[in-house]
């Protein structure tokens, strides 16, 4: 008995979000043609498409696809709140699983969970583009090559790296 009541209190003490969905999400990436680079600014560099990504459920995610030959697209994944699993937490595990859910990102998801998306060929005569190696040290960033020019700009949440990416004329891919 004693037994059963421990594992109801321990139950009432985590939230449905952990319980139920974890901390991260698999996110499915597709692109047409496929065989492009994905990468995911701190978290994934270079994977190959068709892929499955395991994400943080309470971030935002910056998604850069692309290939020789390629335009470069863009793609954000939005954290949403679940309604399904703050219902949950009220419901089963009261104002213990709210706080837990909530404190541990687990209340969200990313939307979309799955994409699509298609590279338009670029046109014209430049020739393919070489890579060039940069370093990110401390708040620097350094190029081998002094003719390569950038700029690192890092944003606080999805809507201001949105508003930038529209600012410079970079359509989202859905």
């Amino acid at each position: 008995m004693w037994r059963g009541l421990l594992c109801l209190v321990a139950l009432m003490c985590s939230g449905c979000g952990l319980i139920l969905t974890g901390r991260e999400q698999t996110v499915t990436i597709e692109t047409v043609p496929t065989d492009a680079l994905l990468k995911v600014p701190d978290v994934i560099e270079n994977e190959l498409t068709p892929t499955k990504v395991t994400l943080p459920r309470a971030q935002s995610a910056l998604l850069q696809i692309t290939k020789p030959g390629y335009q470069e697209k863009w793609v954000v994944l939005d954290k949403e709140k679940s309604t399904a699993i703050i219902l949950l937490d009220i419901l089963t595990s009261g104002p213990i699983g709210v706080i837990v859910d909530w404190q541990m990102g687990t209340w969200y998801k990313l939307s979309p969970s799955s994409i699509v998306v298609t590279l338009e060929e670029v046109v014209g005569d430049a020739g393919p583009l070489s890579p060039v190696e940069i370093r990110l040290t401390d708040a620097t960033v350094q190029s081998a090559d002094p003719d390569v020019k950038f700029n690192v700009i890092p944003f606080d949440n999805v809507e201001d790296a949105r508003q930038y990416l529209e600012q410079i004329g970079v359509d989202e891919s859905d």
